[in-house]
């Protein structure tokens, strides 16, 4: 009986100097000491995360880059977000966004040329009109307001006024 109490007490000074190494070390700051290895969780409890994204939401994040070149990582992560999240169900990150781009960039700039020089698609013919008003400054300098009336098909002016 006399040993089985021994063994008891030799148990719980065993707890609390543990204890107190661990609070010394968090109180220096040194949380890494080496009874990390008697509290860290088990390798089973521990997941290992691997998810690669699809190789589509890298090619969107390019896009998306390439026709709002004035955006930043954290505007274009919102925007892809935003688009994705409930339509996919996949979000990406600021420094995802980031990593992409970075690694990406002759892709984005390449496809940011292509598109600002390409054709623009046909209108059928008397669907779209478009409206302008603007100001022209004639050789005594004094302003006139012209309305005009594009068709956007044909491109024809349909009206100029002043």
């Amino acid at each position: 009986m006399l040993l089985f109490i021994a063994f008891l007490l030799l148990i719980g000074l065993l707890v609390k100097v543990v204890k107190w190494m661990f609070t010394k070390a968090l109180k220096r700051g040194n949380s890494d000491l080496k009874l990390r290895k008697y509290f860290a969780p088990t390798p089973a409890a521990t997941a290992i995360k691997s998810n690669k994204k699809p190789e589509w939401v890298m090619h969107k994040v390019i896009y998306l880059k390439a026709i709002n070149p004035e955006f930043g990582c954290r505007k274009i992560a919102e925007l892809f977000n935003r688009i994705h999240l409930v339509k996919d169900a996949e979000t990406v990150s600021k420094s995802y966004v980031y990593l992409q781009l970075k690694n990406h960039q002759y892709q984005w700039r390449a496809l940011r040329r292509k598109l600002k020089h390409k054709r623009p698609s046909n209108v059928p013919i008397n669907t779209c009109w478009g409206v302008d008003l603007t100001t022209v400054t004639d050789t005594n300098s004094t302003q006139h307001t012209l309305l005009a009336v594009v068709e956007y098909g044909s491109r024809k002016c349909l009206s100029l006024q002043r």
